[in-house]
């Protein structure tokens, strides 16, 4: 039983769920402005650590006999509740995005053009805390959002106080810093430029920064960057609004500003990957007999998603929408940036159902309209019991 996330703020509502942590990897443009596409590379299950129900009391017509027991069964009780605490620290959420994300680091050092290069982390703010940075492999790059009243330190400076003789442990923090908030508000500090790509085009972002900073309780000595980035202005229903302003930390103070901010914007492409997963594909409505396909039935689901991308990056290009075909009169005024899922998907049932038939019989493909998989040629209707027209009717739904 684990949380609706649908339901309001006012009321809890729990509900039958599983919990996976999904890791994608961004293939973006990085010689021109444009939109990224987000590759699932790994969606593994995560349960939470099951927490020790409380013993029942003894109604009020229990013998001596039973409240001992029931002592007894409280004095355990709070014991096994001292455990949960210490194998929820090393077990919980963080811990295992963390180990997911050296396990991704792990994979890329198998590969001989990736085993020297530094993987960059954008994680949410939920994995932005002490857990994560203290298991995350210190050849990746976190990025994530943290809270605006975080105390942050500068690193120690050199011969700062002369006079300081005698034993004891060496200074590992220095001045106290403002906090992300108190910097967003302070006149003092100028607002930098930086041209990033969100939501469809070009967009002028301010931002303030500091580097190094410490964050003592987050991070420990580990130095890492500050950004602040001012709220954007809108207009709606005639009135001037701002969105909320944002903090991030970057893991790495030499990481130029500019890349760090776009890839945290480009970080949204994961909940598209949610979005389409659960509404066009159904991960997670399958109904499986077995326990191990409770694991692997989500998994392999969302591994073919991703092979569909892979496949569309390389038939199509990253943003080539002219396989999209003629677009509605509504939607020719603003055309897509790139090609959506719905569209792979139909152009994918009609590559098959060209090449169910046999190209010698009914069905002839037009001229430059080949299709990459012509080792299936004449397999179709022979191996089957059933024809792919009616498998791929029911293979989205």
């Amino acid at each position: 039983m684990l949380r609706d996330p649908l339901s309001p703020p006012f009321h809890l509502n729990l509900c039958h769920a599983l919990r996976f942590l999904q890791a994608v990897m961004l293939v973006w443009p990085r010689e021109s402005a444009g939109a990224a596409r987000a590759i699932p590379v790994a969606f593994d299950l995560a349960p939470p650590v099951a927490k020790p129900k409380p013993p029942r009391k003894p109604g009020k017509r229990a013998s001596k006999k039973d409240w001992a027991a029931y002592a007894r069964a409280w004095r355990a009780h709070r014991k096994n509740l001292k455990n949960y605490r210490k194998i929820q620290q090393r077990e919980g959420l963080s811990a295992q995005g963390a180990r997911l994300l050296n396990g991704l680091r792990e994979r890329c050092n198998k590969v001989a053009a990736w085993k020297d290069r530094i993987l960059w982390a954008v994680v949410d703010a939920s994995f932005c805390n002490r857990t994560v940075f203290s298991l995350l492999d210190r050849r990746m790059v976190l990025i994530g959002r943290v809270r605006k009243d975080i105390c942050l330190y500068g690193p120690v400076q050199p011969n700062a106080n002369p006079e300081q003789v005698g034993r004891g442990r060496k200074a590992s923090y220095g001045p106290l810093l403002p906090t992300p908030e108190k910097l967003r508000q302070d006149a003092a500090t100028p607002w930098e430029k930086c041209s990033i790509f969100a939501a469809g085009k070009k967009h002028e972002l301010n931002y303030k920064t500091i580097a190094p900073v410490l964050w003592r309780s987050g991070a420990a000595t580990r130095p890492m960057r500050l950004i602040v980035i001012r709220p954007l202005r809108y207009r709606a229903h005639g009135h001037t609004l701002y969105r909320e302003p944002a903090y991030l930390l970057v893991d790495d103070p030499n990481v130029p500003v500019a890349e760090a901010l776009q890839a945290y914007f480009y970080r949204w492409e994961i909940e598209v990957d949610q979005k389409d997963e659960k509404d066009l594909l159904g991960v997670g409505q399958a109904q499986v007999w077995s326990d191990a396909s409770v694991e692997r039935q989500p998994a392999f689901h969302v591994a073919t998603y991703a092979a569909l991308l892979v496949a569309a990056i390389k038939a199509y290009g990253l943003n080539n929408v002219s396989a999209a075909g003629r677009l509605p009169l509504w939607r020719e005024h603003k055309p897509p940036a790139r090609l959506s899922v719905a569209h792979l998907i139909t152009n994918l049932r009609t590559e098959i159902e060209a090449y169910e038939t046999p190209q010698a019989g009914k069905r002839r493909m037009k001229k430059g309209a080949e299709f990459l998989a012509d080792a299936m040629n004449g397999h179709f209707g022979k191996k089957f019991p059933i024809t792919v027209r009616a498998i791929m009717s029911n293979a989205w739904t």
